[in-house]
This record gives C-alpha cells, sequence and structure tokens, in this order.
C-alpha cells in the first residue's frame, strides 16, 4: 500500500491510501472518516457534503463517508461529535485510525484498513475505557453518493410445505421504520432482492428499513461504480432494532448502507469488533444483476 497525507475537501488533515486499482482518503482532523473510496481514479462513490472546513466543532457533523457508531440509536451516545484528531498508524498490513476517548460515553473508536487481493478489508472495533460495562453493537455506516441503488438478495425462495426445496417457517425479519412508506416508488420489493434508490429531488420524505441478512451481502452502485459490501451473519446473535443486522436509509442527495454487530456486554477495559470486506466494481457484476 502506497500512503500520503493530504488535504480533501476542506478537511486539512487526511491520509491517501492506495493499491492497485483502489484509492481511499481517511480524515485525520476529524472522525476517523473514509472520506473517499475510488476505483480506478473514477469518482468518488461516497457522498460528501459542502463545506465540511466550515463545519461546527461543538456538534456532531455527517461529513459524509464511512463511518463507526454504535447502536442502538440513542441520541445522546450516538450523535457524539468526532471532530478532534485522529492517531493512525501501521500494523502489519494494516493501517489503524483511532479517535480520541469520548468523555460523553467513555469509549475509544478505531477502524484498522487493509487493501489486498483488489478488496477493501475493515475491523471496526469499540474500546470500552469506561469504569461500568456497556451494552451496544458494532454499528458501521457507509454514505453513499447521489443515484445510488442498493441491491439486497431476498432469502433463499422455498415453496411451501414440507420436504426438499420446501418450508412452513419463517427466514427473515423485515424491519420498517415509522416514516417508511411501502408503496415509496424509490422501494422495490422483489422475489430475488429489495431494491432501495436515491432518487433525489424534493420529494423529501426518508426511508428506512432493516433486515436480517443471512446472505452476508448487499451491492450499491452509482456513478463510482458497484460496491459489494460482505459482513457475516453471526448464528444465534441478539441483534439491535428487532433483530437488524443490516440497515438502509435514504433522504434526497445520500443513501446509507449500515451494517450492526450483534448486541454485546462489553466490559471495563475490553473491546468487541466487527468486519466487512468491500469489494469494489468499476460495474454492476453479473451475479447482482441476477437479482435485479
Amino acid at each position: 500500500m502506497q500512503i500520503t497525507e493530504c488535504s480533501f475537501a476542506g478537511i486539512p488533515e487526511c491520509l491517501k491510501i492506495s493499491e492497485g486499482r483502489i484509492e481511499l482518503i481517511v480524515t485525520l482532523s476529524v472522525g476517523p472518516r473514509i472520506i473517499s473510496c475510488r476505483i480506478n481514479g473514477g469518482e468518488n462513490i461516497f457522498r460528501v457534503f459542502e463545506n465540511l472546513s466550515d463545519a461546527d466543532p461543538a456538534r456532531w457533523n455527517i461529513y459524509g463517508g464511512h463511518r463507526l457508531w454504535i447502536a442502538p440509536e440513542i441520541p445522546e451516545r450516538t450523535k457524539v461529535p468526532d471532530n478532534r484528531k485522529v492517531s493512525w498508524s501501521r500494523v502489519g498490513d494494516s493501517v489503524v485510525f483511532e479517535a480520541q476517548e469520548e468523555p460523553e460515553n467513555r469509549i475509544v473508536k478505531r477502524i484498522a484498513v487493509t487493501i489486498e487481493e483488489g478488496k477493501v478489508k475493515l475491523t471496526h472495533t469499540i474500546v470500552n475505557k469506561g469504569l461500568w460495562a456497556k451494552d451496544l453493537s458494532v454499528w458501521s455506516l457507509s454514505v453513499m453518493a447521489p443515484g445510488t441503488t442498493v441491491v439486497v438478495p431476498q432469502e433463499e425462495y422455498l415453496a411451501h410445505g414440507t420436504g426438499p426445496g420446501k418450508s412452513l417457517l419463517p427466514v427473515r425479519s423485515l424491519i420498517l421504520w415509522g416514516y417508511t412508506d411501502m408503496s415509496d416508488d424509490r422501494l422495490t420489493w422483489g422475489k430475488k432482492a429489495v431494491q432501495l434508490r436515491e432518487a433525489g429531488g424534493a420529494q423529501g420524505v426518508p426511508a428506512k428499513f432493516g433486515v436480517l441478512n443471512k446472505r452476508n451481502f448487499a451491492a450499491a452502485f452509482n456513478a463510482g461504480g458497484c460496491m459489494v459490501k460482505r459482513f457475516e451473519y453471526i448464528e444465534g446473535g441478539s441483534y439491535p432494532d428487532m433483530g437488524c443486522n443490516w440497515e438502509f436509509y435514504t433522504i434526497p442527495g445520500m443513501l446509507e448502507v449500515e451494517t450492526l454487530s450483534p448486541m454485546y456486554r462489553v466490559e471495563p477495559g475490553c473491546e468487541v469488533s466487527s468486519s466487512e470486506v468491500w469489494e469494489l466494481y468499476e460495474e454492476i457484476p453479473s451475479f447482482v444483476k441476477d437479482l435485479m
């Protein structure tokens, strides 16, 4: 991997990581955020918000890109400002980015990034620096650029009944947020996949749904290319938000692809991690097209 310091979109201190056809930019003066992901010099697959240099340091700012949170979503715990400097180091084949301790939560957030075999491998870690155990899920969110469509594979179709290829049991949880209209034309409920589109314009209202995804992947594509995100389902895990390990959210101008670990009790001085892999393509791969 090649590593160079740079500035980006008004953020003065960033680190550029590149290998072969993949280039990432990670913020160092705030975050950490993977603020840019480009394939073969193409467009940024992530949304970046404007006027980042003017962002209020006293409040949480979305910035854009890929970030690390904790679930379930409780605003005073979740939207803690991440506007202080980030440290980084080389650890083996990875570059590790560590935020300063959050005084509100007494936690430290860490993202380890590796680019190998044409894939981006991420390990997201939450460290409990407090005096008491904390119950949380490791929640990783990618803010995709305008024009994104996400494709979420359905579970394998099974005919009604008993015997090979048949079942009488449920196979998946589908969770809806109160502001989601199932007739929204940004949503397609298909046999092979659910699709959610960032449609732009001023129609305005958000849409969000979550699933318990045992297929271990979802794909999102826009003008920058196609990201296939792989994230392992953990059998028997107790997932947040009524049992979601993936969540998808859109408002005009952005679409988020989110992964969530099971809920863990993290004792003082201990840590918990989750990992995901990004496969990056200039064109939509055939196995994704087959779902659409």
